[in-house]
């Protein structure tokens, strides 16, 4: 939620990661390193949610319509692009699992024009994520918002607190 570099922005879509991507490595900016380097990809929920009808990708904006030309097979061809992409780079790469909605406790809730207690909408996000999911995680190193059980600590229904991010990164380098 917090994270804005040249590449990783918070509310992009898989097609934007990779188009950023693509962009980043045509322009030479990726350099050439001599250390490990390693790349999460955190790509997808933006996809879910416009699909689910949630989210500014959703056909009429925040919690408007479903965007059907987000699709699950989409995503997935367009995580295994940025994935070959870093891996052509030299990257070692761990793929973040999009996470469920999240319903718990919450350290701070975010105004947002989102109803997250939607049962069609959420049922359509969970189809979405589980057809991903498989995909990722049987194809690549995976990590995900929960580490030994426990749910990193969460902003509000689908954004880790600074806390939380701190605990996603610690996921994925384990």
């Amino acid at each position: 939620f917090r994270c804005k570099t040249q590449i990783a922005l918070s509310g992009a879509t898989t097609m934007q990661i990779l188009q950023r991507l693509k962009t980043f490595f045509d322009t030479r900016q990726g350099g050439t390193h001599t250390k490990k380097k390693i790349m999460i990809i955190s790509a997808g929920t933006n996809d879910a949610l416009g699909n689910s009808g949630w989210g500014k990708h959703a056909t009429g904006g925040y919690g408007k319509n479903r965007n059907l030309s987000l699709t699950a097979k989409l995503a997935i061809k367009n995580i295994d692009k940025i994935v070959l992409l870093a891996k052509t780079h030299g990257y070692e790469v761990k793929v973040m699992s999009i996470n469920p909605i999240y319903q718990g406790k919450t350290t701070e809730k975010i105004k947002t024009k989102n109803d997250f207690n939607d049962k069609e909408k959420s049922k359509n996000y969970n189809n979405f994520i589980k057809k991903v999911n498989e995909h990722i995680s049987s194809k690549y190193s995976t990590f995900n918002f929960k580490s030994g059980g426990e749910q990193v600590e969460m902003l509000d229904n689908i954004h880790p607190s600074t806390v939380g991010s701190g605990q996603l990164l610690s996921n994925a380098m384990s």
